[in-house]
Order: C-alpha cells, then sequence, then structure tokens
C-alpha cells in the first residue's frame, strides 16, 4: 500500500482511538479493501502502526482497570481477573 510516514502516524492515532476501518479509509481517503489487506499482512509498516496504536490504547486502558482494582473497585477486580486468565491461556500455549 506505501503510505507515507504521516499517513503512517494517522493509521496508528485512529487505530488508538478505536475508530472502525472503514472510516480511517474514508477519511484517509483510500479505499478500504486495500487498507484491510495492508494491515493483514503481518510484515507491513501498515500492520505495525495499526497495532501499534491500538496496542497502546489497550495498555492505557488495562493500566487504568489494574489501578482501580487494587483500589477496591468489583467490577475491576473482576475485569482484572479476566485479564490473567487470559494472560494465562496465551502464555501456556507458547
Amino acid at each position: 500500500m506505501n503510505l507515507n510516514q504521516e499517513q503512517l502516524k494517522a493509521l496508528q492515532d485512529y487505530a488508538y482511538n478505536l475508530i472502525p476501518l472503514g472510516i480511517v479509509a474514508v477519511m484517509m481517503e483510500v479505499d478500504v479493501m486495500d487498507l484491510r489487506i495492508a494491515i493483514e499482512r503481518v510484515d507491513s509498516p501498515e500492520h505495525r502502526a495499526y497495532y501499534k496504536g491500538y496496542g497502546q490504547m489497550l495498555l492505557e486502558t488495562r493500566k487504568q482497570i489494574i489501578k482501580s482494582a487494587q483500589n477496591g473497585s468489583n467490577p475491576a477486580q473482576q475485569q482484572l481477573l479476566q485479564f490473567i486468565r487470559e494472560f494465562q491461556n496465551d502464555n501456556n500455549t507458547l
């Protein structure tokens, strides 16, 4: 797809803000299927930019949930337990 650095940064920002891919394509003025294919290619800069943005959002959200759980929030504690189970399941398959 060959997005330039400015476009890759925008893609990362859209993913961070959880903007649906169809809307991202319209905002970036690119074909949605071309963008989807580029993101699915694990060796592409588009894949790295998209998942870096998404990963940053996940990290920040999970940090807040962990902090809330440590402060006694029961819903946050339940969510944290789910994260722990997912983490253990994922690492047991390595």
